[in-house]
């Protein structure tokens, strides 16, 4: 079970990362796309859509974890609640 209170913590962190290396309209973006993920998770709608939402922040952590920053190499270890989310969906989907 996820914590909301980590997960929230996570989101922010993983926002913050992407304002700080893409700029604010890739963490606009990123936030709108996790926003309609935990939607669909919660209220089940949008399924067409969310294959593409877990590819666009799956693209932003493999993107991330690509840069030369000791804070971005270790993104993934600071956010494992978002990546079990995105699993669960995924699984979800199927």
């Amino acid at each position: 079970m996820i914590q909301l209170e980590v997960l929230r913590l996570e989101i922010n962190y993983f926002l913050h990362i992407i304002k700080k290396n893409f700029g604010y309209e890739d963490k606009s973006l990123a936030e709108e796309t996790i926003n309609l993920l935990i939607n669909y998770f919660l209220f089940g709608h949008n399924k067409e859509l969310c294959l593409s939402y877990i590819s666009r922040i799956s693209y932003y952590i493999d993107i991330i974890e690509k840069l030369d920053d000791i804070e971005c190499n270790n993104l993934k270890l600071n956010i494992p609640n978002i990546i079990k989310l995105l699993n669960t969906i995924k699984l979800e989907l199927l």
